[in-house]
């Protein structure tokens, strides 16, 4: 079940619906392999996990595929002929590669933005556009490892993750904060500036500014940004609207104001994002921060 449909000619309805949520929109894994995303069977665990995913990779050759900034932090288990292997990925900070190694299955948590540090005891600062061994977090990660190595079906796989995840969470009302301001940032598109959400919150802007950077290691005018891009990303992949139109819808000033962010974090206008093949594995020469 995924969260983010890549189609064309979504509904009015469909298309707000999805606005109106935090987007985490990875669309060079779905256009280079069968990339399948699951919610949280626990609700209370659907409060910090946007979803679980899994996918196979090519059977013959490694494929770096492209990857877009979205502020989350993932957990990846892979699996190797001896087993699973863990890793932590932090947040991306611009347009980079994954390098997919050939014939292998990967299985994955993707966090909502700062719902990491509910769990583990990390700066997110210290790894961003890194990935990491996940045992350097967690002294349960090789036993995660080897219950999920013999395990037999997915389910099995999501129920022992959430498990361990339950038995990680740590009352944290900072948290409930960040969650706050990041749903006004989306629902207003990037409109509402630090100094309303602040006042909101009671807290200095000051504050709120040290809560993102310790819970996800932006700041929050870098994640406006993000969520700007994804709002974009999506309009210009399931819209029939002019740029100019989605410029608009996505809380730029104008087109120029969209291109100009566009191409800071792609390196082409927002029209190039038209052509279907942008985001191939083989449409770019990326740096690769994570090995998969």
């Amino acid at each position: 079940m995924k969260e983010i449909i890549i189609r064309r000619n979504l509904s009015n309805a469909e298309t707000q619906a999805n606005l109106n949520t935090y987007l985490t929109l990875q669309p060079g894994l779905d256009a280079n392999v069968t990339f399948n995303i699951y919610k949280p069977i626990n609700k209370y665990i659907a409060k910090y996990v946007a979803y679980f995913y899994e996918f196979n990779t090519n059977e013959i050759k490694d494929l770096s595929i492209p990857i877009i900034p979205d502020g989350c932090m993932d957990i990846i288990f892979i699996l190797t002929k001896q087993g699973f292997q863990s890793y932590i990925a932090g947040t991306a900070l611009t347009f980079s590669g994954l390098l997919a190694l050939k014939n292998r299955y990967v299985l994955g948590i993707r966090f909502h933005p700062g719902a990491f540090k509910v769990f583990f005891n990390i700066n997110p600062c210290e790894i961003l556009s890194q990935q990491i061994p996940f045992r350097a977090y967690s002294l349960k990660s090789e036993e995660i490892n080897k219950e999920l190595y013999g395990s037999k079906t997915l389910i099995e796989r999501i129920a022992i993750l959430e498990r361990f995840l339950l038995s990680n969470i740590r009352v944290c009302d900072k948290y409930e904060l960040i969650r706050y301001s990041i749903q006004r940032m989306v629902v207003s598109k990037g409109l509402v500036n630090i100094n309303t959400i602040s006042s909101e919150l009671n807290y200095s802007p000051r504050y709120i500014n040290n809560l993102f950077n310790a819970f996800i290691g932006l700041s929050p005018k870098y994640l406006d940004e993000i969520i700007r891009l994804q709002s974009t990303v999506f309009l210009i992949f399931n819209s029939k609207t002019s740029l100019c139109e989605i410029a608009n819808n996505s809380g730029f000033c104008d087109q120029s104001h969209m291109n100009r962010t566009i191409k800071r974090f792609f390196g082409v206008p927002s029209s190039t994002l038209l052509n279907q093949g942008f985001f191939s594995a083989e449409y770019h020469c990326l740096k690769n921060i994570y090995i998969f």
